[in-house]
């Protein structure tokens, strides 16, 4: 549920009838769901949704009790990708900050994919953390079928994330790629049936909340950063700005001693000979 407060996602919730991203947060379970809300128009990437976008996940992932942040998107598809129609056509710059947000969001960002992602979509999951695919669905990258280039970095992240040859297959054939097919590419992390779609992005959601938040942070950090520069140079950044060790590595060794400690405390004990009574 919403948090009854002036944050954005109350502000997101409140403004309209029908937001296009709707914004639920699971305090108990450290984590948040974001979910296009475009059906009709299969999920197409809006101005508004990727403002909206933007403001949620700079707001989420200052937020120390949230640990992971699902997307999804309602209806039968993920996205249909730029909202070419109508005058709703984001401006290239707002959905170049939206993926950029993405990637430097702290916390990580589980995409759950059901129906199909096409085109502009890609250049968002190309940003994801995880990518969850329904096993029914695929992709398909359309830029060249309606004469266009991509302009949200997909020409550069696309061929990084699942290899030159590959994003040419994608880019040049515009032919749909299966879940599964997707999956042995690298674009896709899992496949599950269908109706186990966002099952699975809750239990990774689970799987991320209970480790340590700044650890997380930091090694996504690292990754990215490491992405976007030579191995040399991102090496050598890791070496001279990170210390090997989350904020609260401390406890957490603590803790992990206590229970050897008690669980070598309780072998001893159920191994000592019983006396027998006289």
């Amino acid at each position: 549920r919403l948090q009854q407060d002036p944050s954005f996602a109350h502000r997101v919730e409140m403004a309209s009838a029908e937001p296009e991203l709707l914004v639920a947060v699971d305090r108990p379970r450290r984590r948040a769901t974001l979910t296009i809300n475009r059906a009709k128009s299969l999920g197409s990437l809006s101005r508004v949704v990727f403002e909206s976008l933007v403001g949620a996940l700079e707001e989420l992932g200052a937020d120390s009790g949230i640990s992971c942040i699902i997307l999804a998107s309602a209806g039968k598809a993920f996205s249909s990708g730029n909202a070419v129609l109508g005058n709703e056509l984001p401006p290239d710059a707002l959905a170049r900050e939206a993926i950029a947000a993405m990637e430097r969001c702290p916390v990580p960002i589980v995409v759950a994919v059901q129906g199909f992602a096409y085109t502009g979509a890609l250049e968002v999951l190309a940003a994801a953390d995880f990518v969850v695919a329904a096993a029914t669905a695929y992709f398909q990258d359309t830029h060249a079928v309606l004469g266009l280039v991509p302009t949200w970095g997909g020409n550069s992240n696309l061929p990084h994330k699942i290899g030159l040859l590959r994003a040419k297959d994608l880019a040049f054939t515009c032919r749909r790629v299966s879940a599964q097919e997707a999956l042995a590419w690298g674009l896709v992390s899992r496949v599950v049936p269908e109706a186990q779609l966002l099952d699975e992005a809750h239990a990774i959601a689970d799987a991320i909340a209970v480790l340590s938040r700044d650890s997380v942070a930091k090694q996504k950090l690292m990754m990215t950063q490491a992405s976007k520069r030579a191995l040399g140079e991102a090496l050598e950044r890791n070496v001279r700005e990170h210390p090997g060790h989350a904020d609260d590595m401390v406890d957490r060794l603590k803790a992990l001693r206590s229970r050897g400690k008690k669980g070598a405390a309780s072998e001893k004990a159920e191994g000592s000979p019983q006396r027998s009574k006289l």
